[in-house]
């Protein structure tokens, strides 16, 4: 459930700003990794709004692990 929530925003906040095409198809990389040190390291080329997200999504896929 949180997982799904924070893809919503992800998405809503995807839909205001229009990036690169090669900057979205990381977004996408990294909202399917399951590695949060790869989230971590990729999201540090985002928008500090994205790599909050990007953060809150790691840790909610890790407790879904858990």
């Amino acid at each position: 459930m949180c997982l799904s929530l924070l893809k919503r925003i992800f998405l809503i906040h995807f839909s205001i700003y229009t990036w690169k095409q090669s900057h979205r198809l990381l977004l996408l990389e990294c909202l399917m990794s399951r590695s949060y040190l790869l989230n971590l390291h990729i999201s540090n080329h985002f928008h500090p709004i994205d790599q909050h997200l990007v953060h809150c999504l790691s840790l909610c896929t890790i407790q879904k692990m858990i």
